[in-house]
């Protein structure tokens, strides 16, 4: 397979880190104590972020940092900057968004920070796709209700990065859009805050039953397709669950993804189905949106939701220490009255250091290069590992185990310096880039009503004090020309949620009602408003608050 396919997992905790990491994870997303989707998770400290990117960094991995909530102008001004400051240092390989307000500001004051749409954009099309592309994003997560068709559409349009979920619980609402646990109960799930009442049971002729819980995603058999679609990161979710949960769906997700990688035959073992429901379960699981469209099929219909937890699977959670190493190659000249010489190098020759030491004396006790082998190779809890160790040895030379030690530490130390100076930044602005911001006065405020049917503009078409009516396309068409002979405004709502098929069956209609003289075109998504504005009308576009 010629390109890299990312294996994507969730990481709630620092040992959740270091767990993925060692079942075989190329990337890890995380949330900070700011901004970050899962306020309720446990999160990482910025002196724990730090310590991530550095381990990711000596294991050529990658770390990805949450800042998908929706930003306040005090929080953007005040905060976002000294939060993210430190981490750019450090190499922060990205960052998911799903403020547009944050990502300008993310572009104007990082420099090649990588920035990914998160799926809270709820991006359904190849117009959307291609606007955030053009606006400097390198990868977008889509929303999980695409099939792989239209995975497939975006990819061929844009050539776009895209990562999608591959396994772990599903939103019943579109993400992004959802605003049922804010009305509920005040917290809002584009703060970072759901209370997920979704998952609630609610009655249903007679019964209580958890009418609005879906099943979890499980694509285990059809990975195979989901990466032809043109996917480049299969991300598991999970920043709330427990590290033997994340570290086990990890561990099963890239045995098969290697098959597939290394071109073999690929059969899903009953056995890892049945891990990957032992580990949890909500009712079953579904293949999600991909191949098949909503039904009752993806449903937890249970009267309560089904979840179990091997107690096999949380013994398997590591311990603190990191078995992944880095692999390094040393070479060693030891002569009588020369310097001690010790050259490391990584495996594919990236990072190199040399290590200068005091000279060796002449000695009668023969030191064997078994003797010394042996004390170099006293790694310990490091992030290291010996590739191969070539020594070349003459004469009669002994040096003590302290200077043997002394020289092993320095070494490694000088090249993981190397390492971590390659991937930190340095910021060239060490103060906020503020936009320009022009005073301009407020025009007298005007009344217009949104109508979602028939029977609210009638309810309310001979009132004087509205200035327009807001109206769906079908609508309009119905009352366009009373409305202007009552010398009122007509704007056209444009659907929540545009997917492709939506485009061809309105951009007929919608064309003429510009041209009989609509005042503007309101829009609730990114897709509707890149798709408007590759009509032409973009001078047209009013955005509405879900934008």
């Amino acid at each position: 397979m010629k390109n890299k396919i990312e294996l994507l997992s969730p990481a709630g905790s620092f040992q959740g880190f270091k767990t993925v990491i060692d079942k075989g994870a190329d990337a890890v997303y995380l949330g900070g104590e700011l901004f970050g989707a899962r306020a309720y998770a446990k999160n990482f400290s910025r002196e724990e972020i730090i310590e991530a990117l550095h381990i990711s960094h000596i294991l050529d991995k990658k770390i990805y940092l949450t800042v998908n909530t929706l930003v306040k102008n005090k929080e953007l001004y005040s905060e976002l900057y000294d939060y993210l400051a430190p981490l750019y240092e450090a190499g922060l390989h990205g960052v998911i968004v799903q403020d547009l307000g944050v990502a300008r500001f993310i572009k104007n004051n990082f420099e090649n920070m990588e920035l990914h749409a998160s799926t809270q954009m709820a991006v359904t099309g190849k117009h959307s796709s291609k606007m955030l592309k053009d606006y400097g994003f390198t990868r977008i997560v889509p929303a999980r209700e695409l099939s792989l068709k239209e995975i497939r559409e975006i990819k061929n349009y844009t050539n776009i990065e895209i990562e999608t979920f591959i396994h772990g619980a599903m939103c019943y609402s579109y993400s992004g859009l959802c605003l049922m646990s804010s009305l509920i109960g005040g917290r809002s799930g584009n703060r970072g805050r759901c209370a997920q009442p979704c998952r609630l049971n609610y009655k249903h002729k007679g019964e209580n039953t958890t009418l609005l819980s879906l099943k979890d995603i499980n694509t285990i058999d059809i990975l195979p397709e989901i990466i032809k679609s043109g996917v480049c990161s299969l991300k598991i979710e999970g920043r709330m669950k427990q590290s033997s949960y994340t570290g086990t769906v990890t561990e099963i997700y890239r045995k098969y993804l290697d098959k597939i990688i290394n071109n073999e035959k690929y059969e899903v073992d009953t056995r890892d189905r049945e891990r990957l429901v032992q580990v949890f379960s909500r009712g079953g699981s579904s293949s999600g949106y991909y191949k098949e469209k909503s039904g009752r099929i993806m449903l937890d219909l249970g009267n309560k939701n089904k979840i179990s937890t091997s107690n096999n699977e949380q013994k398997n959670a590591k311990d603190d220490v990191l078995s992944l190493k880095r692999k390094l190659n040393l070479y060693g000249v030891f002569y009588p009255n020369a310097p001690l010489v010790l050259d490391v190098e990584d495996e594919k020759g990236k990072y190199k250091y040399n290590y200068l030491g005091q000279e060796i004396e002449y000695s009668h006790n023969i030191q064997s290069e078994e003797q010394i082998k042996k004390q170099l190779n006293k790694l310990g809890n490091t992030l290291y590992q010996w590739n191969e160790i070539n020594l070349n040895m003459d004469g009669n030379i002994f040096l003590p185990n302290s200077i043997l030690n002394k020289a092993r530490r320095e070494v490694i130390q000088g090249l993981e310096d190397e390492i971590l100076r390659d991937c930190s930044r340095k910021l060239k602005n060490k103060h906020m880039n503020y936009p320009h911001l022009e005073n301009k006065e407020n025009p007298k405020p005007k009344i217009n009503v949104l109508c979602s049917n028939k029977e609210q503009l009638e309810a309310i078409i001979d009132v004087e004090e509205i200035h327009g009516y807001y109206l769906p396309i079908y609508l309009a068409w119905e009352y366009i020309e009373d409305l202007k002979k009552r010398n009122k405004k007509i704007y056209i709502k444009m659907p929540l949620i545009q997917r492709n098929e939506l485009h061809t069956r309105l951009e007929e209609e919608l064309c003429s009602l510009v041209k009989r003289g609509v005042e503007g075109i309101l829009v609730s998504n990114i897709e509707s408003f890149s798709y408007i504005n590759s009509l032409g009308y973009g001078d047209l576009i009013i955005a509405d608050y879900s934008i």
